[in-house]
């Protein structure tokens, strides 16, 4: 059961081929014939841009992993998606990849929110970027929800104690961890059952860190 980013399907050969059953998390991998257990995250994407539309935003931008990671870049999809059903768009110059980590996350965030029309809405693919964004708009002097409101993603743990709590979408990762050890054991009974894929579906979380445009 892999339950991590993986840059390279070859770290998995040697698993395939001596037919040990093998369970993504999180992660599809279309090249590889192994059981998939993921959330739709193109309706993650959706549920933030949804409710920053609720809120009032409409200047919004994106945070967003490096383009090699595949869910990331479908939770950006749901979020423009929407925007455009809306009637808004979301240029590419609203949109900054960065790393999972807080430095690179903030970096990116300081570009995003530092200019004099910065978006009042930012949309992050995770929850530690999220962080950084937080991190960001404290150093500029941005009251979050105030002046600029912020949506995660995931749901961490960390995502409640953070100041203000973030709104986050969460994924149902402990429903994500038994679907994947059902389809492991099935396939121990039952060699020669064909890979499954399982979609899951995400909630929003509504805290402090997103509220209405003032003014």
């Amino acid at each position: 059961m892999i339950g991590t980013g993986i840059d390279n399907a070859e770290i998995l050969s040697p698993l395939l081929q001596q037919s040990i059953p093998v369970a993504l998390i999180a992660r599809h991998m279309p090249s590889l014939s192994v059981h998939t257990v993921t959330i739709d995250d193109i309706l993650g994407g959706a549920l933030a841009a949804e409710h920053l539309l609720e809120l009032g935003h409409t200047r919004v931008a994106v945070l967003s992993e490096p383009s090699k990671v595949s869910s990331s870049q479908e939770r950006v999809r749901g979020f423009r998606e929407t925007l455009i059903k809306a009637g808004h768009t979301l240029e590419p110059t609203q949109i900054r990849e960065s790393a999972a980590d807080l430095s690179s996350a903030k970096k990116e965030a300081l570009l995003l929110l530092g200019e004099n029309d910065h978006p009042t809405g930012l949309f992050c693919c995770n929850d530690i970027q999220a962080i950084g964004a937080l991190q960001a708009a404290k150093e500029l002097g941005l009251r979050v929800p105030e002046d600029v409101s912020i949506i995660g993603f995931d749901n961490t743990i960390l995502a409640s104690v953070t100041s203000p709590p973030l709104t986050t979408v969460a994924q149902p990762i402990e429903e994500l961890g038994h679907r994947a050890v059902d389809l492991l054991i099935e396939e121990l009974k039952d060699e020669q059952k064909e890979p499954q894929k399982i979609v899951l579906k995400p909630e929003l979380v509504i805290r402090e860190s997103a509220g209405r445009v003032l003014g």
